[in-house]
């Protein structure tokens, strides 16, 4: 994005991503870590690039596990903030801290360290389950129908969105999976491939090491054909 190429770590335990600079590899510096109050223990994480997303910006998709939820962040570079922020800063209500080594910002929903880029990664949309732990796991996006496609193994589904407007999205339908565990999901050129693993509950009768599946649907989650893969 604007030149550069950066690399994004979800930390499942600890909480939050951490952006790295990767745009020349050799000297691969930290840009950014940020973190969503409301948002916890990201999984999944799917970039939308800018010609690929609906705002024309891109977007960053943040499957968070314990909180069943999705954080959709947006970049916003910091000589123009008055042009990306709807509010001043102080109608934001957020406070600054010197760590030593980089400036923090709290914006109360949103904790972020700053590196030396020009960018700001900043919420934008969020959307919640209400199904909490295992109902938000792996994220994946279509760019014509602009909606993601989101493990729930809560519900054992494969959840659509709608992100035409990622401030607001919002759930269409879920997609059911009955012949076992749904753990991933992929999607390209308006086929959505969902890979299932073998049950291997207590008493099931069947074993994780039993051969899974992948399934295919269109994205208004039509089945499409099935195949069978390894454990």
């Amino acid at each position: 994005y604007d030149g550069r190429t950066y690399a994004f770590l979800g930390l499942e335990r600890a909480g939050g991503v951490m952006i790295y600079d990767v745009t020349d590899p050799g000297k691969a510096h930290f840009d950014q870590y940020l973190t969503f109050s409301e948002h916890v223990s990201p999984e999944g994480l799917t970039y939308v690039s800018g010609q690929d997303s609906p705002t024309n910006q891109p977007l960053l998709l943040v499957a968070n596990e314990v909180s069943g939820t999705i954080a959709i962040a947006s970049p916003i570079h910091n000589s123009n903030d008055a042009d990306y922020y709807p509010e001043d800063e102080e109608d934001q209500d957020c406070l600054t801290a010197d760590t030593g080594k980089h400036l923090a910002i709290d914006c109360g929903n949103q904790y972020l360290v700053m590196g030396a880029g020009e960018l700001t990664w900043s919420l934008v949309g969020e959307y919640d389950s209400e199904l909490g732990e295992g109902a938000s796991e792996i994220p994946s996006y279509d760019v014509d129908s602009a909606r993601a496609f989101v493990v729930n193994a809560v519900t054992s589904t494969v959840d659509i969105l709608d992100l035409s407007d990622p401030t607001m999205p919002n759930l269409v339908h879920r997609i059911g999976i009955t012949n076992g565990e749904p753990n991933s999901v992929a999607v390209h050129d308006g086929i959505v491939a969902v890979a299932v693993a073998g049950d291997g509950d207590e008493g099931s009768g069947m074993s994780k090491q039993d051969s899974g599946y992948v399934i295919f649907f269109d994205t208004d989650g039509n089945s499409l054909a099935s195949i069978v893969a390894g454990a």
